[in-house]
């Protein structure tokens, strides 16, 4: 039993101790819940947000129960008989003093004096598991405390993983689409206003920040808006020699795509399609080119890398410093601007430049046979029949070289699939059609009563 000093002095009966028990569990858990509900971790990449967000949650459901317990504890005290204050004397049965006696159920230990002024309390303890939970729901708000700290200043360090990017033409494809210009521009990097056209090519750069490797585990491209393809003119790429190594191709036609690797080409000699994982650190360096693939939209888009470092996982994101990617088809510009090497600058179609051919132009009409048939037909389109199936192939741009791009719009043949890539290029002779896939796949197509070599 806990007695007032003769100055009578606060005394905390069970059902005081409930309710303060009560109140410190609602508020613990309804701190906890809003870590949970306002989701205070979105964004951060740390292994231990699963671990503070699971602990909030129990937090959160206790402090809710010890809460209603202490509830019904208060209750059941104020229906009890309690304690009351009679007149007695020191020695009689009861009593604790002159002037002050004891009635009821009496529990705990009881603390005899000569004379005690004031009143006096008696009561029994809270419940073992009430005292246990509010202990838990303490320490495991503390506990919340720390790991916040931990995960928040955690998130501020510099990454595990570093990427630098440079948005370019490509090469003998790609290029950029700007507004009509009002004569020839002079050849840069980037020009003022253009958006990279179809098959243009990103360069990433990825480095580990610390000593500790970096797996890279997978690479995908978010698309976050779409429209349709830029109107202005095409400045075409100079054409370079072999495909650069650890080349992914993204297919823009489709949302959130995975990038797949392509086969390049180093010194003449084949390279096969790069594959995943990959690893990094601070003094190990991957660069990636990414070619985006887009028929008649124009397209935004960032990557997402995902990787692991020991016991961690992250993504990082790789956008135009700061600012989404931009990738249009080329199915909507007026004219294409040819590379000039000697001025250096694109000129306007002339004399040097011929003007953008259609399909038919090109020569790119009637039936081919080879690998497979391949029918061309008046609106730009043509059917490549097979064996196991065929595939109906949409024709996209012709440059000045008689090389078109096309996409695979349906297909029943295994040999390709819908949203695969294709490069058509006729021969000097316009004897012979060569196509060849994104993934690397040669194919060959003459004219009836050409033998195909």
């Amino acid at each position: 039993m806990v007695v007032g000093d003769g100055g009578g002095g606060f005394v905390a009966d069970r059902a005081t101790r409930a309710r303060r028990a009560g109140w410190v569990a609602l508020a613990a858990g309804a701190g906890a819940w809003a870590l949970v509900k306002f989701d205070v971790f979105a964004g951060v990449d740390h292994p231990l947000v699963p671990v503070l967000k699971a602990l909030s949650t129990g937090v959160a459901i206790l402090g809710l129960v010890v809460c209603a317990a202490a509830l019904v504890v208060v209750a059941k005290s104020r229906r009890s008989p309690g304690v009351t204050e009679e007149p007695g004397a020191v020695g009689e049965p009861g009593a604790v003093g002159p002037g002050n006696a004891v009635s009821g159920q009496v529990g705990g230990s009881v603390l005899q004096a000569n004379t005690i002024n004031g009143p006096v309390t008696m009561s029994t303890p809270l419940p073992l598991w009430i005292r246990l939970a509010v202990a838990f729901v303490v320490v495991a708000v503390l506990a919340v405390g720390v790991l916040s700290v931990v995960v928040l200043t955690a998130s501020e360090e510099d990454p595990d993983l570093r990427a630098v990017t440079t948005v370019s033409f490509g090469h003998c494809a790609g290029g950029w689409v700007v507004p009509t210009p009002p004569g020839q521009l002079p050849i840069e990097d980037r020009p003022e206003g253009a958006v990279q056209a179809d098959q243009g090519e990103v360069l990433v750069t990825l480095q580990g920040s610390l000593p500790a490797a970096v797996v890279l585990q997978s690479m995908r491209a978010e698309v976050v808006s779409r429209k349709p393809a830029a109107t202005g003119v095409r400045l075409e790429t100079p054409c370079e020699a072999d495909v650069i190594p650890r080349s992914f191709g993204v297919d823009l036609t489709r949302d959130n795509p995975v990038a797949f690797g392509i086969p390049g080409a180093d010194g003449g000699e084949k390279v096969p399609a790069p594959r995943f994982p990959f690893q990094v650190n601070e003094s190990e360096v991957e660069q990636f080119v990414i070619k985006p693939n887009v028929s008649t939209d124009e397209v935004e888009w960032r990557l997402r890398i995902t990787w692991t470092s020991g016991t961690r996982r992250g993504e990082t994101v790789v956008d135009d410093n700061g600012r989404p990617f931009r990738t249009t088809g080329t199915t909507a510009v007026s004219a294409n601007y040819c590379a000039d090497l000697r001025i250096p600058a694109w000129t306007p179609p002339g004399e040097y430049c011929p003007p953008l051919k259609t399909p038919t132009q090109a020569g790119f009409t009637g039936a081919w046979t080879g690998s497979g048939t391949l029918t061309f037909t008046d609106d730009g389109t043509a059917v490549w029949a097979t064996g196991g199936g065929e595939a109906r192939i949409r024709l996209l741009s012709v440059d000045r070289y008689d090389r078109a791009t096309a996409d695979v719009v349906a297909s029943t043949t295994p040999d390709i699939s819908v949203g695969d890539r294709l490069r058509l290029n006729l021969t000097y002779d316009k004897a012979s059609v060569r196509g060849l896939t994104q993934l690397g796949a040669e194919m060959l197509w003459c004219r009836p009563g050409v033998p195909c070599q």
